[in-house]
């Protein structure tokens, strides 16, 4: 009779006869006792690699919660929602002011040297420094200009005091500058206000 090794402990024993599959299967091993640990054995193999793949699991979702938390907490920080504020409101001024000066949202006339541009080159100016939140992204206090007149001439721009005055009512310019001067720090939920603002202001020219 052929000895054959035990799938256990690796023992040589004679090879019984085999009537059928199943029992083809049995006689891997030398006694019950092998049999028995080789079963118990590949269980708790299953139940180990099932806790080690469930632990990843676990692991890679704290990860990803973590991610999530440092997502959202970066996207809620006061320099990002400016930032977006600011991207926004640029564009809804140029896109405000190219339509009143050229009806066209592709051409842009400067407020100061009225020369026409291409939209994407114009600037967004603040007549009260965009320092002052309070005027930031205030309509009336903004208005496109071109590169030079807006970062080259910086010292002449209060000459569009009366400008100012002129394009809406007496005594704005003087009411966009003592609103300027109001020191009111913006939290994260103001901040996101004024972003949807932006947005519906946006959104009549899109």
């Amino acid at each position: 009779m052929r000895k054959i090794k035990c799938k256990q402990c690796s023992n040589y024993f004679e090879k019984p006869e085999v009537h059928n599959l199943i029992t083809a299967f049995w006689v891997k091993f030398c006694s019950l006792k092998c049999r028995r640990s080789f079963i118990l054995d590949k269980q708790r193999k299953e139940k180990e690699k099932n806790l080690t793949r469930q632990k990843k699991e676990k692991l890679e979702t704290k990860k990803k919660e973590r991610r999530e938390k440092v997502k959202t907490k970066r996207a809620n920080s006061p320099s990002v929602l400016i930032k977006k504020a600011d991207i926004l409101f640029s564009k809804f001024i140029r896109l405000r002011d190219s339509y009143k000066s050229t009806w066209t949202p592709d051409r842009c006339k400067c407020i100061t040297c009225s020369k026409e541009y291409e939209t994407k080159l114009i600037h967004n100016w603040h007549f009260a420094s965009r320092r002052f939140y309070q005027t930031r992204w205030l309509d009336k206090n903004c208005n496109a200009q071109c590169y030079m007149c807006n970062v080259g001439m910086w010292w002449e721009q209060y000459k569009h005091w009366q400008e100012i005055d002129k394009m809406y009512w007496e005594w704005t310019a003087e009411q966009i500058m003592s609103l300027a001067r109001e020191v009111t720090p913006l939290n994260t939920e103001e901040l996101k206000q004024i972003i949807e603002n932006i947005k519906i202001k946006l959104n009549e020219f899109i």
